[in-house]
C-alpha cells in the first residue's frame, strides 16, 4: 500500500485544487492507497475544501493535529501521521499544500520500489516548475539516464553531498532531489528513525536523506519530469525562514555528518543504525 501525506497549514484556494487533482491520479489507476490530508495545526477553514466526493471516499482520512509536527516552517504530516499511528503503507509520501501528481509518477515509484532491492530507502522523479495557470516555467534536475548511477551507489552520494576532504572536514553541501517528489520506504522509521524537524527546521528533509546515504540506502531516480511543482504565492518555498536553512540548520547537519564520518573512521555505516538522537 502506498500512504500520501498531504501537509497543509493556511487556508489557500490551491489546496482544493491538488486535492481533487491528487485523487483523481489515484483513482486512475490499479493500486492500493490511503491519501491523508493532514491539517498540521493549520487553519481549520481548510476543512470546507473538501468535496463530498473526496470526504466519501474510501482511501481518503481528513485529520487536524493540534500539534504542529512542522514547527512553522517544516511539513509535519510525514512525521505526525505516523506518530498518530495513522500510516498503513510500505512506501510514504509527503507532499506540500499545492503539488500536483499524475498517475504516471505514483505508478512508476510504486513498480519501482516493489521491484527494487531493500537497500533501496527511496525513489524520486524529476518534475515541471509551473505557474498558478500550470505554465511551464523550467525542468529543474537532470534529464540524463546516467545520472540515475550516482544514486545507487551511497559512497558516491555522501562525497556529492558533501565533498569530504582528507582530513575529513567537509567542502560542500550539495542538494540532489525535490523533497515533494520523493517516495520513501515506510520501514526506514524502523532502521534509521524519524525526520527531525524539530532540530534541523526546513532541513530536515535534507538531513534525511543525508541519514539515509550515511546509511548505505540507495535512491532510485526517474529523470522523467511526473509531476508539477507549483510556484504559488501559497508555495511552501514562499515561506520564509531560507536564510534560516542557511545559516542555522544546514550548519548543524553538516556538524552531525562530519562527526560521524570521523568517528566511524571516514567512511558509511556498513549496517542501519538509529542517529536520530546525535545532536550537535
Amino acid at each position: 500500500m502506498l500512504t500520501i501525506i498531504h501537509s497543509i497549514y493556511n487556508y489557500n484556494p490551491i489546496i482544493k485544487q491538488a486535492l481533487n487533482f491528487n485523487v483523481a491520479s489515484l483513482e486512475a489507476l490499479n493500486i492500493d492507497y490511503q491519501y491523508i490530508l493532514f491539517n498540521d495545526n493549520g487553519s481549520k477553514e481548510n476543512e470546507t475544501q473538501i468535496d463530498p466526493h473526496i470526504s466519501n471516499n474510501k482511501n481518503f482520512n481528513y485529520v487536524y493535529s493540534d500539534t504542529n509536527y512542522g514547527f512553522g516552517k517544516a511539513l509535519g504530516g510525514w512525521i505526525g501521521a505516523y506518530k498518530l499511528g495513522l500510516v498503513k503503507g510500505e512506501y510514504i509520501h509527503n507532499i506540500a499544500q499545492d503539488d500536483f501528481f499524475t498517475p504516471a509518477f505514483w505508478n512508476v515509484c510504486v513498480e519501482a520500489l516493489a521491484a527494487s532491492e531493500k537497500d533501496v530507502g527511496a525513489i524520486f522523479t524529476n518534475c515541471y516548475h509551473v505557474d498558478e495557470n500550470f505554465c511551464p516555467l523550467e525542468i529543474p534536475l537532470p534529464l540524463e539516464l546516467q545520472s540515475q548511477i550516482q544514486w545507487l551507489n551511497p559512497d558516491m552520494t555522501f562525497k556529492y553531498m558533501f565533498n569530504p576532504d582528507d582530513t575529513g572536514a567537509f567542502t560542500c553541501m550539495n542538494n540532489f532531489v525535490y523533497f515533494p517528489g520523493t517516495v520513501y520506504r515506510t520501514n526506514l522509521y524502523e532502521k534509521i528513525g524519524l525526520p527531525d524537524t524539530e532540530t534541523y527546521n526546513g532541513s530536515a528533509d535534507y538531513e534525511y536523506w543525508a541519514r539515509m546515504t550515511f546509511n548505505r540506502y540507495k535512491f532510485l531516480y526517474y529523470p522523467y519530469p511526473l509531476w508539477f511543482y507549483m510556484k504559488s504565492a501559497y508555495s511552501h518555498s514562499a515561506i520564509e525562514g531560507g536564510d534560516d536553512r542557511k545559516n542555522i540548520y544546514n550548519p548543524k547537519i553538516r556538524k552531525k555528518y562530519e562527526y560521524l564520518w570521523k568517528q566511524n573512521n571516514f567512511k558509511l555505516n556498513s549496517q542501519p543504525k538509529i542517529t536520530e538522537d546525535i545532536i550537535l
